[in-house]
């Protein structure tokens, strides 16, 4: 099964080629993030579903026939959803978090806030195959992702036999995030997932876009396919320099499998 997630940025091009690739594998779920603008031009055949929440418009689950995503909770900056694969619960929270672009020091305060109500909420379903996907608008290497008291991830797959970090008696749960693997030209496909040039910053690329898998669900999960993409359904996203065509959006979309 892939899970996709792609900040499309309001075009509405972006989400019908999203909704090509859910029509064409008959094991997909593409999750899209910041359609806004646009959510009255969204037009699903019968066969599909748009799990979303409406009020906030930040993100949604374009679904086809062959999997029923439940809807089990939002906020506004990310939605709850589980499915059954391979007869295994899965819970999936998708996010899109504030941007920096206006005031850092709320952006990590409002950030952490949610992130402390994600774990919350996670905790209490009955599942530990649990994947966190999306616009995080941080950094892998962020404090806000590495935290125990936050999202508590790491970015080597050794922690597949660790399910707790224990920290003063208390276990936290691990994540792997494989996009730590994806920072620059040495990665195994674009040097980053947004692209953005600041006046006082020479460095353009940033990993905003990610997964973080539960450490007890790894095993389920294809980590050589664990991709950031410059090309759906044939068609290339980036340009001759490896920047985003922004026509389509200025972040790339990402994938992973589960087995």
């Amino acid at each position: 099964m892939n899970i996709y997630f792609w900040n499309i940025n309001n075009s509405i091009q972006s989400f019908n080629l999203a909704k090509d690739i859910v029509s064409q594998e008959n094991e997909s779920i593409f999750i899209v993030s910041e359609f806004w603008d646009i959510y009255d031009q969204i037009n699903l055949p019968d066969s599909f579903g748009f799990v979303n929440d409406d009020i906030h418009k930040r993100v949604g689950i374009i679904t086809n026939n062959n999997f029923r995503v439940n809807f089990e909770e939002s906020k506004k900056y990310y939605l709850i959803t589980s499915l059954v694969f391979n007869s295994i619960k899965i819970i999936i929270c998708s996010v899109h978090f504030l941007a920096k672009n206006k005031d850092p020091d709320v952006q990590k305060r409002i950030v952490e806030k949610t992130i402390n109500e994600i774990n919350e909420s996670l905790n209490s379903y009955d599942s530990n195959n649990k994947i966190i996907i999306g616009d995080f608008n941080i950094e892998p290497f962020d404090d806000s992702m590495l935290n125990i008291y936050n999202f508590n991830s790491v970015s080597s797959i050794e922690h597949r036999s660790k399910l707790y970090k224990t920290y003063q008696d208390v276990d936290y749960d691990i994540y792997y995030n494989p996009f730590f693997s994806y920072h620059g030209d040495l990665s195994a496909g674009p040097p980053g997932t947004y692209f953005y040039e600041k006046e006082t910053q020479t460095q353009p690329w940033y990993i905003f876009d990610q997964a973080l898998i539960n450490s007890k669900f790894l095993n389920n999960i294809d980590t050589k396919e664990c991709n950031v993409l410059e090309k759906l359904n044939g068609i290339g996203l980036t340009k001759k320099s490896g920047r985003p065509k922004t026509d389509y959006s200025d972040h790339l979309p990402i994938k992973i499998k589960i087995n």
